[in-house]
């Protein structure tokens, strides 16, 4: 019995310090990978940020404004070119 007691632990202790060493590694490996999805992330906030940005510089009024009156060569519409339509008809 005695025997058996000391072969388990000389068997076990490797076993215990290999697991040790691989929970080690993993442990590692998984920080590296958190790292690197970090940088990701605030890459794309980043880029986010800026899209969020151009958009509001594209939808700006003053910029359409500027776009109809310039390009397009439109002009600002006098009461007697309204037309009003209502669900009844024309007015």
């Amino acid at each position: 019995m005695k025997k058996m007691t000391v072969l388990l632990l000389i068997v076990s202790i490797p076993v215990l310090l290999f697991l040790v060493t691989w929970q080690n590694i993993r442990f590692t490996e998984l920080s590296s990978s958190i790292g690197i999805i970090k940088k990701q992330q605030e890459e794309t906030l980043e880029k986010n940020k800026s899209i969020i940005v151009g958009l509001a510089i594209l939808r700006s009024p003053k910029r359409i404004e500027n776009i109809g009156l310039k390009d397009l060569r439109l002009h600002e519409a006098k009461p007697s070119e309204v037309i009003i339509i209502t669900g009844k008809g024309v007015k």
